[in-house]
């Protein structure tokens, strides 16, 4: 109970202090160099609340240097977006759902950082609203995060993946990162507020360059991805992940 009112007490302060400065400031800018250094204290200062270590972290094995890149990552707990922020070597926009803009400061935030925002009810304006927010991104430095389950999971098993990530990564010209989260669910459950300290794994699995695919193998191209997401998995948590 005490972890879960720290984490809760640095997510409030964290947003109180960082979020006037992300309002003013993001929209002004489109290096991301400020964005990387807001998102990284905003995600630290939560997962320090939470006791939340990050492990197994491989920045350089898969990742371009200077090249923006869309992140396709497994969704298992609120913590996964603190983790990316803290951890994730490059700013970055990430995908959220309609209600959580409507959350004062905490969605002006997300506004001002230019973040996708998602209807999950109706995917055909989801796909529109995620290519306008792509084409908003062009000629900046943000590349984008996306948890192509579109939820978050309850027994920690890798749901389908939609297939919107490859048309941002298509329209961008970005190759998709598979990204394999290990640990968040343990420190904090889909559907409970008790959060438990511990260690989270990160690991980054070979990109995937979606140019020239025609639409017709999106699904050959999302299922790909999501197969390289469980093969990072398993490389974290054994081969019984595949």
């Amino acid at each position: 109970m005490l972890r879960s009112i720290a984490t809760l007490i640095c997510t409030v302060t964290g947003t109180l202090v960082l979020g006037p400065i992300a309002i003013v400031v993001l929209p002004c800018e489109r290096s991301g160099r400020w964005l990387k250094r807001l998102q990284r204290w905003w995600g630290r200062w939560i997962l320090f609340g939470a006791g939340v270590r990050i492990e197994a972290l491989e920045e350089e094995r898969f990742l371009e240097p200077g090249r923006r890149q869309l992140f396709v990552a497994n969704h298992q707990s609120l913590l996964d977006i603190p983790v990316l922020f803290a951890a994730l070597p490059v700013p970055v926009a990430m995908a959220a759902k309609k209600e959580l803009f409507r959350i004062p400061l905490f969605g002006w935030m997300m506004h001002a950082a230019r973040f996708p925002k998602i209807d999950r009810a109706n995917p055909e304006a989801a796909k529109l609203a995620l290519l306008r927010s792509a084409e908003r991104l062009r000629g900046t430095g943000v590349s984008v995060v996306l948890f192509p389950e579109g939820t978050r999971s309850r027994d920690g098993s890798v749901g389908p993946f939609k297939k919107g990530a490859f048309f941002v990564a298509r329209d961008l010209g970005v190759p998709l990162v598979p990204v394999a989260l290990s640990g968040t669910r343990a420190a904090l459950r889909k559907g409970s507020l008790r959060v438990r300290s511990g260690s989270v794994r990160l690991r980054f699995g070979p990109a995937l360059d979606p140019q020239g695919r025609a639409e017709e193998e999106r699904d050959a191209v999302m299922e790909e991805a999501r197969a390289r997401v469980l093969a990072a998995l398993a490389e974290i948590e054994g081969p019984e992940r595949r």
